[in-house]
């Protein structure tokens, strides 16, 4: 994809919504291992919004690699654990009907 059509839809997505939105981020529960050239992370994530509700939660992952003697990022993922949260909760609400 490259950084530019990256920084593209960033732009376009801010020229729509001019607005900012403002979250915390709260980060816990890191498991890191480092090694001589690269380097990975997890952790989990919750986001509260302006209301300090919470927002989303997520499981994140990153890798990390040293090119030329400095870390660069070479991977990030999430998954959305909130979603199942949800799921759990019309399950339980349609086993008690």
């Amino acid at each position: 994809v490259g950084w530019d059509a990256i920084s593209t839809g960033y732009k376009e997505s801010h020229e729509r919504n001019p607005n900012p939105i403002i979250i915390k981020n709260q980060f816990t529960n890191y498991k890191i291992k480092i090694y001589v050239e690269s380097a990975w992370a997890v952790f989990d994530q919750i986001q509260h919004n302006s209301q300090d509700e919470i927002s989303g939660k997520y499981i994140r992952a990153a890798f990390l690699e040293k090119v030329d003697g400095e870390w660069k990022i070479a991977f990030l993922s999430h998954v959305m654990t909130s979603s199942y949260d949800e799921k759990v909760e019309e399950e339980e609400s349609e086993t008690e009907d």
